[in-house]
């Protein structure tokens, strides 16, 4: 015979017929040993947390990796390293990326693939220009490049490269010449 209850039933215990300390009544009136309900993880105010070891997802846990994943992962937000990132393979940016910190390249190259480089005023620069420091903390620019390469190699003793190739009047050049304004490293090409 059923018993029907609209309301809850409170109770200090319930005991089947038959059934054992080790075992759990289920709702169709049947008995199981399983624990069931169990977690690893432990509620905390923020959230839930998991502090026994590591963790695999689509893998073994792995015993020097806090996260192992085998699969593809998609963050839909931000993504903030408090450490080192290391990369085992390419790395593609589909979008605008801002360092507020030093890139370093440990001897490797940059291979843009039909994208550019700008400098300091975003010009990405153009047909033979050269991309050159402003100085220390100062960025760089595109400089207009004409081609000529300046080396001492098989030159006379006394040779000097030059840094910086200038067109000037001669009255002009007369005039830095005796105020001592003459730039070390720079060719000036005199015209009348």
């Amino acid at each position: 015979m059923a018993a029907n209850f609209y309301t809850g039933i409170v109770a200090d215990s319930f005991t089947k017929e038959g059934g054992l300390s080790t075992q759990y009544l289920m709702a169709d009136g049947s008995t199981s040993t399983g624990s069931g309900g169990s977690s690893p993880w432990t509620t905390d105010t923020n959230g839930i947390t998991y502090t026994a070891g590591n963790v695999g997802i689509g893998m073994a846990s792995v015993s020097t990796i806090d996260l192992a994943v085998d699969g593809n992962v998609r963050l839909y937000s931000d993504l903030r390293l408090n450490g080192n990132a290391q990369m085992d393979s390419d790395v593609d940016i589909l979008g605008t990326t801002s360092l507020g910190g030093d890139l370093s390249m440990n001897g490797e190259d940059i291979l843009t693939e039909g994208g550019d480089i700008f400098d300091n005023n975003d010009g990405s620069g153009s047909a033979n220009q050269i991309l050159t420091s402003k100085g220390a903390g100062q960025g760089v620019r595109w400089l207009d490049f004409p081609g000529l390469v300046s080396s001492t190699t098989g030159e006379p003793t006394g040779s000097s490269t030059i840094s910086n190739i200038v067109q000037i009047s001669k009255a002009n050049y007369d005039a830095a010449d005796t105020a001592g304004t003459l730039v070390t490293g720079t060719a000036y090409l005199i015209f009348a």
